[in-house]
């Protein structure tokens, strides 16, 4: 398995990554109009493009035999997120595809997040999981997250609640 940080040129293979993956782990429970809404905003190539071309805006394929099993977006801006002093490191979607699950992929980009995040100096890794997702949160709190609050998060028009996790990087 290799990581590798994408470019603007990636952007039609992290289209069909994003929506593949978000709709594979959430399609089954969310209605088809919550989920149209949500993918035609967040994972469209003029959106996507411009979150490739952001200097605090970060994506890595993690590759398998030379085919993407995996992406991550990390955002190094500042953030206005109670409870997350600055500097700190956002990690936004970790997403596996579905055949590329139970191989150590997802554990391999939170290590590569880690690893980056003490390369920046910064105090704090964190993110926003969805309160459903009991698998997705175990394995943060595997991984030395700790709850520290919740927000909301908009799917389409139904407002869903994230649980908000950090990591103290000064603690691992």
């Amino acid at each position: 398995m290799t990581i590798r940080k994408l470019t603007v040129q990636d952007v039609a293979e992290l289209q069909r990554i994003s929506v593949k993956t978000f709709v594979d782990a959430f399609g089954a429970v969310n209605s088809s109009e919550d989920m149209e809404l949500y993918l035609s905003s967040m994972f469209s190539i003029e959106l996507l493009t411009e979150e490739l071309s952001n200097p605090f805006l970060h994506f890595y394929f993690a590759e398998v035999n030379g085919e993407t099993a995996a992406y991550m977006k990390l955002n190094l801006g500042e953030t206005s997120e109670e409870g997350i002093p600055n500097p700190s490191l956002e990690l936004e979607r970790i997403y596996v595809l579905t055949s590329a699950q139970g191989q150590a992929i997802g554990q391999s980009l939170l290590n590569h997040a880690k690893q980056l995040a003490k390369e920046q100096n910064v105090h704090y890794l964190w993110l926003g999981v969805w309160e459903h997702n009991p698998g997705a949160i175990r394995f943060y709190e595997r991984n030395g997250f700790q709850k520290f609050g919740e927000h909301p998060f908009f799917l389409g028009k139904d407002i869903q609640n994230d649980f908000l996790m950090r990591l103290d990087l000064g603690r691992v």
